[in-house]
């Protein structure tokens, strides 16, 4: 009897829990149901994105700009920089290594406020474009000369020592025999280095040039809406996340290669 009257309390207790447990979970599946579309709607508006896309459009075309202009001026610095640093004169060797040293340590952020709101104080002046070109370029610089200096001090001495043997010039050696090979050891670093400084592009919004970030910023305060920021976003992901799997390619690669020649 006492079990029969026991199971039946039991099923009275679950009745009754039953419909406010029903009630409880239709509140959060309902909070649910508005709160997706809200965040939908403010985050990821197709509409407002549309509107958007030609400001991102042309925000795109400049950061392009100032990407290339950045990696080639900066690439081709380093390149110089470097040699000046193993081969030059003392002098130019320690003003070299000075070089290298300050724009690894200062930050892109703050070479680019010095350029463009600094330098005016002395006279010198340069449009936003330009300020973010030669900050990017001398960070780039910085880090390529490094990268190659590497390359190049991996290279046997015994390949400068059978040039110079053959009657070869130093100049030509460098150029024909040396710098190629430090450039197939340098390609997965220096890629790297030019993806963050493809990343960089976005402080040049600070000296408000129109580049990608400062155009989704723009749109954003127009459209009183932060979904020019998300495709802003997503646009970034699109271009930069190939080339990341890229330098991951490159730098596996290059593993496989250095095992496949073994010790020397």
């Amino acid at each position: 009897m006492c079990g029969g009257a026991d199971r039946e309390a039991l099923r009275d207790i679950r009745a009754s829990i039953r419909p406010r447990r029903d009630r409880a979970v239709s509140r959060h599946v309902h909070r649910f149901e508005v709160a997706v579309p809200s965040l939908i709607d403010t985050f990821f508006n197709s509409e407002v994105m549309l509107r958007a896309l030609p400001m991102l459009m042309r925000g795109l075309i400049n950061t392009a700009y100032l990407t290339v202009a950045s990696v080639l001026i900066g690439s081709f610095a380093g390149v110089l920089i470097c040699i000046a640093r193993l081969y030059a004169p003392k002098p130019v060797r320690y003003l070299a290594v000075g070089f290298i040293d300050i724009f690894r340590a200062l930050p892109v952020l703050v070479v680019l406020i010095v350029i463009y709101y600094a330098l005016p104080f002395v006279g010198v002046r340069f449009d936003s474009f330009t300020s973010a070109v030669i900050a990017l370029s001398l960070v780039l610089a910085a880090f390529t000369a490094e990268v190659f200096r590497a390359g190049i001090m991996s290279i046997p001495a015994g390949q400068f020592e059978a040039a110079r043997a053959l009657g070869i010039p130093f100049p030509i050696t460098l150029y024909k025999v040396i710098i190629p090979q430090a450039l197939k050891i340098a390609t997965p670093p220096q890629t790297s280095n030019c993806i963050a400084i493809a990343k960089d592009t976005s402080l040049a919004s600070v000296v408000a040039m129109p580049d990608l970030l400062k155009q989704a910023t723009d749109a954003q305060a127009l459209m009183a809406n932060p979904s020019p920021l998300i495709a802003a976003a997503i646009i970034y992901l699109i271009i930069l996340w190939p080339a990341v799997r890229v330098v991951a390619w490159l730098e596996t690669r290059g593993g496989a290669s250095a095992a496949k020649m073994g010790p020397d």
